[in-house]
């Protein structure tokens, strides 16, 4: 009996699983046609808004709460988010991606257990270009918290699998070295 709960357990986790690897691409998918098609941010589904977190929450009960913080951070998030899309649109607009373009696969990394790094590749005819984001699980929602703000190209697949976290990689790198900068790391 207790063999036959684990196999159905274990199934039961490998199609949870899958619907999340399948939504995770999908999100991929959209947002790289949104990126090609210069897409309004604020328009787009996925985007992390507070409003759709705690659509009847009341902000002011938080006041000197721990969770206060976390809503700032949240807070700090979607006020980040066009700035940050704004550049990659910038950068993908200097590298010519344009309708030629298409997206071509979603690669993602889980990081704890509701955040991904994610990392979205476009095909046009001649060159391969990355961007990334994160996303945030928040209960069976998914939102993109933050994108990283480059694009790079690539001549071709094996350079792009080659380099998947060098975006997300290089930005933490020049934000610590920022930090430490400013004094705070030390």
């Amino acid at each position: 009996m207790k063999l036959i709960l684990l196999i159905i357990s274990l199934f039961t986790h490998n199609i949870l699983l899958s619907q999340i690897n399948t939504r995770i691409e999908d999100i991929g998918k959209k947002t790289t046609e949104f990126l090609i098609h210069r897409g309004k941010i604020e328009d787009f589904k996925y985007a992390l808004k507070l409003k759709s977190l705690f659509p009847k929450e009341d902000f002011s009960s938080f006041k000197d709460s721990p969770a206060e913080f976390v809503l700032g951070m949240l807070r700090g998030s979607e006020l980040e988010l066009p700035v940050a899309w704004n550049e990659l649109k910038v950068k993908a607009n200097k590298l010519n991606i344009d309708a030629n373009s298409s997206y071509h696969e979603t690669y993602f990394d889980k990081k704890g257990s509701d955040n991904y790094v994610v990392t979205c590749v476009i095909k046009s005819p001649s060159d391969y270009f990355t961007f990334s984001f994160n996303l945030l699980q928040w209960e069976k929602d998914i939102y993109i918290s933050r994108f990283y703000k480059d694009v790079r190209r690539y001549k071709s697949i094996k350079e792009v699998k080659t380099n998947l976290s060098s975006i997300v990689d290089d930005e933490i790198e020049k934000e610590i070295q920022e930090m430490e900068k400013e004094n705070y790391l030390q």
